[in-house]
């Protein structure tokens, strides 16, 4: 079935914005005598098996898809309300647009705003998410049952805090490539999230982000990234990770699991003493570059562990710097700004003759390299293993 964005009646042409009440139910209600309540939903036929919504369409009526066959729906972005039967508690889950459909993949476009339990009972197992998709009162009416895998549309670049609170459906969640921060508390209380894949442009995870989510075993953060308090606090079975080198204090709290860190950076930056658990300094591996173990026994946070290995990791600059997803150089009046770049790469600046006329390292990101060089002048810049020309502004 294909719903039209306008149709034409006695002559005129309506825009579609609404689907009304059991609009393409597939099944067949019994009643009481006396109030006239539904009581039952009966199987009568499941010949519809796919359906396209039109971009005008704005509310999906309730019961509208009920008992369907459907196997992908897909919510455009004007839809801002789909309607369940209410009583005294609130939204009653057996009469949401969608009941026990048999849909296993929906796709829900920007800006949509879906209500309580509007796939509950559904078969769903794959939700695609655009940006700022709202569930209404998600945290105490669940949205989805089973176990449910999670992905977005490329274009998705943030999440509202707290976007999937105690969402216990959650087992897979792989975020897109242009997503730079995790919100605070966005995946907190997801207990059975045990698959997380985490993009390259990650920078920064906020506080809680992850914690309480203890089915998961195994993270690769990337070496960019700063970590936020509490951030992976009582992820209970947490045992393998790899990590930056920015860790704010109880990232890691309750994580009394862990058996393997991993990290690749020479250069040793000092974390908070309370980054991990006492567990963890006593009973993990700590796994760090090849000829830095000495340094990292020294540096603040990274002493505490008992156990600390050299591991022939990837090569730092070159693995990093390569895979920048946003660096920034901005040149003016002599200095050069250069943001978004993992900590402690070394920057140096030459002028056209090969002079060298600056250096400086990456601290929290970024780096200021103040040379003498003029409006108009190119600046050749270093960073790592790869080489810019800038003109000077």
């Amino acid at each position: 079935i294909i719903v039209p964005s306008i149709v034409e009646y006695n002559g005129q042409n309506y825009t579609v914005k609404r689907i009304g009440n059991y609009a393409f139910f597939s099944g067949e209600i019994e009643r009481t005598a006396a109030l006239g309540d539904y009581i039952n939903t009966v199987y009568k036929d499941h010949t519809i098996t796919s359906i396209v919504l039109p971009p005008t369409l704005e509310s999906i009526g309730y019961m509208s898809f009920a008992y369907t066959d459907i196997s992908l729906i897909e919510i455009p972005s004007n839809v801002t309300y789909c309607y369940g039967k209410w009583n005294l508690r609130g939204m009653d889950d057996k009469f949401n647009p969608f009941m026990w459909c048999k849909v296993n993949k929906v796709v829900i476009n920007d800006n949509a705003i879906m209500p309580p339990y509007v796939f509950y009972g559904c078969g769903v197992d794959t939700l695609v998410l655009g940006e700022n998709v709202t569930f209404v009162d998600a945290d105490d009416c669940p949205p989805f049952t089973g176990e449910l895998a999670v992905s977005f549309l490329e274009h998705v670049e943030t999440l509202p805090i707290r976007a999937f609170y105690n969402w216990t459906c959650l087992y897979d969640v792989s975020l897109p490539p242009k997503m730079s921060h995790i919100s605070d508390s966005v995946f907190y209380g997801a207990i059975n999230l045990t698959e997380l894949k985490l993009s390259k442009g990650i920078k920064s995870i906020g506080k809680y982000a992850f914690s309480g989510c203890q089915s998961l075993k195994t993270i690769s953060i990337p070496a960019w990234a700063t970590i936020s308090s509490y951030a992976f606090q009582h992820c209970a079975n947490l045992e393998t990770i790899t990590i930056p080198d920015r860790i704010s204090n109880y990232a890691f709290a309750g994580c009394n699991n862990l058996k393997e860190i991993y990290i690749n950076n020479p250069l040793v930056t000092p974390i908070d003493e309370e980054a991990f658990t006492t567990s963890a300094y006593n009973y993990a591996t700590l796994y760090v570059p090849v000829g830095t173990s000495d340094l990292y026994s020294r540096r603040m946070g990274w002493r505490n562990f008992f156990f600390i290995k050299e591991w022939d990791a990837p090569d730092y600059i070159e693995e990093n710097v390569k895979e920048i997803p946003s660096l920034q150089i901005e040149a003016n009046g002599g200095v050069l700004i250069i943001q978004s770049i993992p900590n402690g790469i070394p920057i140096s600046v030459y002028n056209v003759t090969g002079a060298q006329v600056g250096y400086a390292a990456s601290i929290d990101g970024e780096a200021a390299v103040y040379t003498n060089l003029q409006k108009g002048d190119i600046a050749i810049v270093k960073i790592g293993k790869q080489t810019k020309r800038v003109i000077m502004k």
